[in-house]
């Protein structure tokens, strides 16, 4: 006797734009899962971006904060 097991996969994609008022792009990112062991594909996606956003916001904080190199 032969046995199939398929496992159902679930994926999720996400791309997200941050856009100005004008039209300008802000900030964007695409993201995307098979899901993980705790929890979906879709919440995954969602962390990622998020976790995306965050660093990004910081790291652009960051250059603003230190003055150019050419001014030390």
């Amino acid at each position: 006797d032969s046995v199939r097991k398929s496992e159902r996969r679930h994926e999720a994609v996400a791309a997200v734009r941050l856009v100005a008022k004008d039209g300008d792009v802000l900030w964007s990112t695409a993201q995307e899962s098979l899901g993980g062991k705790f929890r979906g594909a879709s919440a995954d996606v969602a962390n990622k971006i998020t976790r995306q956003l965050v660093a990004d916001y910081q790291r652009a904080r960051e250059l603003l904060s230190s003055p150019p190199a050419a001014l030390k």
